[in-house]
C-alpha cells in the first residue's frame, strides 16, 4: 500500500495485531474483537498526536484502509481516546 498523508484532523493508525490465543485455546478470527491500540503512522496538519505515538481507539471506529484484512485505520483525531505513555 502506498503511504497516506491524512488531511485536516485525520490520523492514520496501524492497529496492533489481534491476539488469537486465550490461554491454550486458539480462537477463530471472527470471535476476536478488533484491537483497540495502535501506533500513529501519519497525522494531518491540525492534529496534536504525532507519528510513532501509541494510542487507544474505539474497537470499531474509523475507516479500514488497504483491504479487508488490513490493520490500517483512518480515523478522526476526535475518536482517539488517549495516548499510551
Amino acid at each position: 500500500m502506498r503511504p497516506i498523508r491524512p488531511l485536516g484532523s485525520m490520523v492514520h493508525v496501524k492497529r496492533d495485531a489481534p491476539n488469537l490465543r486465550s490461554g491454550r485455546l486458539h480462537l477463530p478470527e471472527n470471535a476476536v474483537r478488533a484491537p483497540t491500540t495502535g501506533t500513529v503512522a501519519a497525522a494531518g496538519p491540525d492534529c496534536t498526536v504525532q507519528p510513532d505515538q501509541r494510542v487507544l481507539v474505539r474497537a470499531y471506529e474509523g475507516e479500514t484502509i488497504g483491504g479487508d484484512d488490513s490493520l490500517d485505520l483512518l480515523i478522526s483525531e476526535d475518536h482517539i481516546l488517549g495516548i499510551i505513555e
